[in-house]
């Protein structure tokens, strides 16, 4: 009898998963876990218990058997015991034992790559164990599970195994909590973690509500924790959740995936405090990463859309609170458990199910992958929400799923212990990848154009230069100054609050610093008004202007009569360049310029027949030579004229309109001004191909976008494409991407701040305004290096000149 019980308990061992030998507590090195980092492409952490406070982690390539190569980290320790609430025996938790717990965070690592390391302590050493870091292209796969509630349970070992062979072999493991029955029963975290079936994972977890749990029934109860106690000392995941649940609430990203780890216990407090914060901390979150990942997947214990009789509080409280949330941020998965019954509901799209399954959220319960099951709650049999029921308690199956991805869809097929598939879903791409730059490109010109900033703003302008701009690559600064300096050859024509002389230096010294080439702009010919105000230069001298006897204050509300809103200066005018270009070099000589923006868009007043001086004279004509002054003044010094390009294309044949394009003659002129101008091709609409048509006509150009993020990234895409197909003369006049911003300056950086906190400015927002924010923001990334995600629906259709 004694050998039988030897062999069964062998064999016990071997199917449950073998026990290393020094793997328990007080044999040195034990709880061995792989976690993920905030960027699981570029770093894991390592954590464990260890007897002694002198082990470290040293680490190397997979192919490196030997660590010859190896690099080693000195992990952040804590001595530590449980001294919690205990239970009445005093045994069977972490009150018995004090050890250090060690979490080592493992850098600067490859993305795609298969490292080894192992831990050393003294004379102990750890097994050998590996993981591959994220950053694979193309198709991959992880694996998730729920409620393992592991007490020596015969069915969490096995099924991890056989979802390692079923899924081959991933690389990443989530559960959605409930590892343990009780979490401060340590031969419980014993039997789960101290074998080789977490051996070679990348594991992430949200706790259960028994992670709560400090001990075996007390009195008829089970004590409680405040918080997950213990798994914050199994489990060092990223910390950067909400700060009233840190370390079980956190995100991270894997691949094209941006994963969110949520805390929902204690669903009977959700009104409280610590659940309110957490859903501002995942708002804020959202909004501060939007752009950044192609799927959005939640995991959590609690299903909000699970069995009402096992929790009705989640129905009641966490429901209300976390659905709107969801739907919001367009989850397209919401992984949980804790009900021990399987469901799975079709994609949500608000109180309904989806007409198209890319614009809803599913909610998977996936039941147990344990051995603790419940019949079927009848609230869930026919219910219009679900595509999927089971009883797990009837069929005695556990569930574990494997979730495939790929950049157009999530296929998840999830299989029974006894590796049957029991259910399957897709979820197709809401969102897809817009690189706005091949690997490795950069072009000519990285540029914004903006509103100067008033001196009291210059500050946190500097700042965005140096924190924003330069790290981005931007390497031109495009500021409309206009008025807004204190000239000295014609002080009537500044505004109030000008910046002086030496503010213009400050921003002079950072673009130099930062490799920023300073380009100051002000309007000439067009824009000497907007709607009901005109500007200095006509205000002060009104014999200049090109139709007086439209009157601006009589303009009433926009679109006026004629559906424009800006006039011009008579380019005719024998006075008016002695003024304008008085300024120009002024400006141009306080910005250290070696260019100058001249505006020239919109010009819709030119040759009109009231001027005595233009009338009858070919409007291309007029434009081109007043584009052919000002460029030879600039010459005269060495510096280069740019201006918009709107009025040298064909509003007519093109179809782009009297704003994007002329209606009124001027296209002609792209013919007759010098090919030295450079061209700033905006288009806000439509990703017009009219850069090559510019190039091609031997002038150099830049793409110009606004506020569609969408369509900025394809413009900078288009320009990178075209400078690799075309001819190598129209290659270098196919010269980047100009960035605009048409609000005022400190109301855009006030508006793009609360943007990258998460947080944006409801003004803005209610105005559209936040529009331009985020577009900046993904032009940002781009320029960077960082592929940018955007709902599908948001391209616009490409139209040809």
């Amino acid at each position: 009898m004694k050998r039988i019980a030897i062999i069964i308990t062998l064999l016990a061992g071997l199917w449950l998963g073998a026990t290393p030998a020094g793997a328990q507590p007080g044999k040195g090195i034990y709880h061995i876990v792989t976690t993920v980092c905030e960027d699981a492409s570029r770093g894991v952490t390592v954590n464990y218990h260890c007897d002694k406070a002198d082990s470290y982690v040293v680490y190397t390539r997979d192919g490196d058997t030997t660590f010859s190569e190896a690099k080693k980290v000195v992990p952040v320790s804590e001595r530590w015991s449980s001294k919690g609430i205990e239970n009445t025996a005093k045994t069977s938790t972490f009150y018995t034992q004090k050890r250090y717990v060690c979490y080592a965070t493992l850098e600067g690592l490859q993305p795609d790559t298969r490292y080894r390391y192992k831990i050393v302590s003294g004379e102990a050493e750890s097994e050998v164990r590996t993981f591959r870091t994220a950053g694979q292209k193309g198709s991959w796969n992880f694996v998730a599970f729920t409620d393992f509630q592991h007490r020596e349970n015969p069915v969490t070992l096995p099924l991890i195994e056989m979802m390692k062979e079923m899924a081959g072999a991933p690389d990443l493991m989530l559960c959605s909590g409930d590892m343990v029955d009780v979490a401060g029963n340590e031969y419980e975290w014993t039997y789960l973690l101290d074998n080789d079936t977490f051996k070679d994972f990348v594991y992430a977890s949200s706790p259960g509500d028994h992670a709560y749990w400090a001990c075996d029934k007390v009195n008829g109860g089970y004590p409680q924790y405040d918080r997950p106690y213990t798994f914050n000392r199994l489990f060092h995941f990223p910390q950067n959740g909400a700060a009233t649940s840190l370390n079980s609430s956190y995100y991270f990203y894997y691949n094209n995936v941006l994963f969110v780890a949520l805390d929902m216990n204690n669903s009977d407090e959700a009104a409280g405090p610590r659940f309110d914060e957490e859903v501002r901390w995942f708002e804020t979150t959202l909004n501060r990463l939007q752009g950044t990942y192609q799927y959005l997947v939640v995991f959590e214990h609690k299903s909000i859309f699970g069995s009402e009789i096992v929790d009705s509080a989640v129905a009641r409280n966490l429901r209300p609170q976390w659905f709107p949330v969801f739907q919001k941020y367009k989850v397209d998965l919401v992984l949980s458990g804790h009900d021990h019954i399987y469901s799975r509901t079709y994609a949500l799209d608000g109180d309904k199910v989806a007409d198209d399954p890319s614009k809803g959220t599913f909610y998977l319960d996936m039941g147990s992958s344990g051995d603790k099951r419940r019949p079927l709650d009848p609230s869930l049999t026919g219910s219009p929400r679900h595509a999927k029921v089971m009883n797990l308690k009837e069929t005695g199956q556990s569930c574990a799923c494997n979730i495939d991805v790929d950049d157009t869809r999530m296929k998840v097929t999830v299989y029974d212990q006894d590796r049957h598939v029991v259910d399957g879903f897709t979820i197709p791409a809401k969102r897809q990848l817009h690189p706005a730059l091949p690997e490795g490109t950069t072009l000519p010109v990285q540029g914004l154009a903006i509103e100067a900033p008033k001196p009291a703003a210059l500050d946190p302008f500097l700042t965005f230069i140096e924190e924003e701009l330069a790290p981005a690559h931007f390497n031109l600064l495009i500021l409309r100054v206009d008025w807004n300096y204190a000239y000295e050859t014609h002080p009537e024509l500044r505004d109030p609050d000008p910046l002086s002389r030496e503010d213009v230096k400050r921003l002079v010294d950072a673009c130099r610093r930062n490799g920023i080439r300073l380009v100051p702009q002000i309007n000439l010919l067009g824009h000497q008004s907007w709607a009901t105000q005109t500007h200095a230069l006509l205000r002060e001298y009104p014999q200049f202007d090109e139709t007086p006897s439209i009157k601006t204050e009589n303009y009433g509300p926009w679109p006026n009569a004629d559906s424009l809103y800006c006039k011009s200066y008579c380019p005719l005018h024998p006075e008016v360049h002695d003024v304008v270009f008085a300024v120009v070099d002024e400006v141009c000589d306080a910005f250290e310029a070696e260019a100058f923006h001249a505006g020239m868009d919109e010009v819709f007043y030119i040759g009109m027949d009231e001027c005595p001086r233009c009338k009858g004279h070919d409007r291309s004509e007029l434009f081109a030579g007043e584009v052919t002054l000002i460029r030879d003044h600039l010459a005269e010094k060495g510096r280069q004229l740019m201006i918009w390009g709107d009025r040298l294309l064909d509003g007519r044949t093109t179809g782009l309109g009297e704003w994007e394009a002329s209606c009124n003659d001027t296209w002609r002129a792209i013919d007759m001004i010098p090919r030295d101008v450079f061209i700033c091709d905006w288009h806000y609409e439509r990703a017009d191909l009219t850069p090559v048509y510019f190039a091609t006509k031997g002038l150099s150009v830049a793409s110009c976008g606004y506020r569609n993020t969408a369509l900025c990234l394809q413009q900078i895409n288009d320009m990178a494409r075209f400078r690799a197909q075309t001819t190598p003369e129209t290659t270098g006049r196919l010269q980047g991407y100009i960035h605009t911003i048409w609000s005022g300056n400190e109301f855009f950086l006030r508006r793009y701040d609360a943007l990258k906190s998460g947080q944006p400015d409801a003004r803005g927002e209610r105005r559209g305004g936040g529009d331009d924010a985020r577009a900046l923001r993904a032009v940002i990334q781009a320029f960077s290096g960082k592929s940018v995600y955007l709902e599908k629906t948001a391209i616009p259709a490409q139209s040809r000149p």
